[in-house]
């Protein structure tokens, strides 16, 4: 037969008292974007480059026709993304946290900067934009490729020949014509 315990009053009043008390002083809820991750970390002229942004809480990225929208001059790229931006401690600061991935293209080699900004309507729903993050990363130059050496021409066919046949005699004049090992009686 189990038996149970009642609870104390400690447990009955004073757990759910001080769980109210700490509730009062959590942090109010905070806009945030992570500062974006390119992908490749190391591209190569010719890779097709993305880049992850994590955002939540009172930012956050929102699919829109017309958006995202990629242009570039030179080495500079600019992603204008759709969402919802809304001042930290705002109760409209329900978005969870969540993770753009975007591909912004190929590149050729040399340092590009990317610059990401977030078109949004206010609070008076006026268009408005915030610049999240502008970062650079460099694209390599892919390696030279190294030509074959052919190993089938009657030159490479020879010098590879050679030893083998080298120790084909030695191996004959160790123990005769035939390969066969003979115990000494």
């Amino acid at each position: 037969m189990k038996r149970t315990i009642p609870p104390t009053p400690l447990a009955r009043y004073v757990a759910p008292l001080l769980a109210v008390l700490f509730v009062g002083f959590t942090l109010s809820a905070q806009a945030f974007f992570d500062p974006p991750c390119i992908t490749p970390t190391a591209p190569i002229a010719g890779d097709i480059v993305s880049v992850n942004v994590v955002s939540g809480v009172c930012d956050t990225f929102i699919q829109r026709v017309g958006y995202p929208q990629i242009s570039q001059q030179g080495n500079a790229i600019d992603l204008l993304m759709f969402g919802d931006h809304f001042e930290s401690g705002d109760e409209r600061c329900i978005c969870n946290a969540g993770t753009l991935t975007q591909l912004i293209g190929t590149f050729p080699p040399g340092t590009c900067t990317l610059t990401i900004q977030l078109d949004y309507l206010n609070a008076f729903g006026v268009p408005s934009y915030l610049q999240v993050d502008t970062s650079s990363f460099t694209v390599a130059a892919p390696a030279a490729t190294a030509e074959p050496a052919p190993a089938t021409s009657p030159r490479a066919l020879l010098f590879l020949a050679l030893p083998i046949a080298g120790a084909v005699a030695s191996r004959m004049r160790e123990h005769g014509a035939g390969f066969i090992y003979r115990a000494n009686n």
